[in-house]
């Protein structure tokens, strides 16, 4: 009757879900927890400069299993009021209820019921049990779904002291509670405090797992981010080259894991910008293209995360002073925006920056051409 933690359950690759609403030459770091189930927001005060993204989750072990294990929905004619009478009796219900309130973003029910469960599991197995620390993790999840950071930090901090006490100092899950924790310092903008969380969660998890498990790799590339911020550029390059050490790892053992796939191109494409930023544009490109086609080869072409990785590209290419294959990438990708009436604003935005290069070019008939499709574009979406 463990109430596990469930990998996220949508597609590995969603670290982009706002392509073509930004410009992608400026990447935002996200953490990856909240609306989209894998994003919760952008760092705010992240040094700009660094342009760095956040590997698609800090944690991405965020989404609640109901405690049978079975992944049975949540029967809808169950009512919330006659499942509390009795939560002995209807433990698993509520707990299925619960994650069924989370994946409808219902966050106030679904906390209502893990503060039930939590009396229950304290009244029944007493504070040092393996489903107390569990709870209070999956409360944290919750408050870092609404932004209730202290809330959330006391809750996962809560967990794993319980989790340490339960389970013993090398469990994993001590060490998904303590990348939550890191997480959330991070969103608090504590980045000392939250290094050093993730360096413990490191540690425990090479301790339970050993040094080439891919939750590993997601460590390592806090740790990177966080010296990103620290403008450390040197030390964060090594750490997101020993994630992609590991996830290299995992693919060589498993060609066929669309994970290990999706989150090596993720850091490849961390570490390119690392190399944007330096100026170094061919090493960047190298380190784009090869994260492309991972990305493209688990989930075809017209993916947001692909989108963007290519419009990284295209605006690296730009600034390597290639505007002809710059122009050629963009045409690429305005044909694939055009797919999906949801990129109507990354359509204008591309042709906005299709402009400049033909502006650069001295090429003032295209460049016109190009604004005046972005306004059109711009105002057939207002329209709409």
């Amino acid at each position: 009757n463990e109430n596990s933690l469930l990998e996220d359950e949508t597609d590995a690759m969603s670290l982009y879900n706002e392509i073509a609403s930004t410009n992608r030459g400026e990447p935002t770091i996200s953490s990856g927890e909240g609306d989209s189930l894998t994003n919760i927001g952008t760092i705010k005060n992240m040094k700009k400069k660094s342009n760095i993204v956040l590997v698609r989750t800090l944690e991405n072990e965020d989404l609640l299993l109901d405690t049978d294990g079975t992944g049975v929905e949540w029967q809808t004619e169950y009512n919330v009021d006659f499942l509390l009478r009795d939560v002995a009796k209807h433990e698993n219900a509520i707990c299925k209820a619960a994650v069924y309130f989370l994946k409808k973003k219902e966050y106030p029910q679904s906390l209502t019921l893990y503060h039930h469960l939590l009396k229950y599991y304290r009244t029944k197995h007493g504070e040092l049990h393996p489903l107390v620390g569990q709870t209070w993790h999956n409360i944290g999840t919750l408050h870092l779904r609404e932004s209730r950071l202290p809330s959330a930090l006391s809750s996962f901090q809560k967990a794993v002291r319980l989790r340490k006490g339960a389970l013993g100092e090398d469990h994993p899950d001590v060490a998904v509670s303590l990348v939550k924790v890191g997480v959330t310092l991070l969103f608090l903008n504590r980045y000392d405090t939250a290094l050093l969380t993730f360096t413990n969660a490191l540690a425990t998890r090479q301790n339970a797992l050993g040094h080439l498990h891919p939750s590993i790799a997601r460590v390592y590339n806090n740790i990177a981010c966080v010296h990103v911020h620290n403008n450390d550029m040197r030390v964060a390059r090594r750490a997101f080259e020993s994630a992609l050490d590991v996830q290299r790892g995992v693919m060589i053992d498993d060609p066929t894991n669309r994970e290990a796939k999706m989150e090596a191109a993720v850091t490849l494409v961390n570490l390119g910008l690392l190399y944007r930023f330096r100026k170094m544009w061919g090493r960047a490109l190298v380190l784009f293209d090869e994260a492309q086609q991972l990305q493209e080869s688990v989930v075809g072409v017209y993916h947001e995360s692909v989108l963007s990785t290519l419009d990284v590209v295209a605006d690296t290419t730009t600034r390597d002073g290639n505007g002809g294959e710059a122009l050629r990438l963009y045409k690429i990708l305005l044909s694939r925006l055009k797919k999906n009436e949801r990129y109507l604003r990354g359509s204008a935005l591309i042709l906005y920056k299709m402009s400049r290069i033909n502006a650069q070019r001295k090429d003032w008939e295209a460049a016109m051409e190009r604004l005046r499709l972005a306004l059109k574009v711009l105002e057939e979406g207002r329209m709409g």
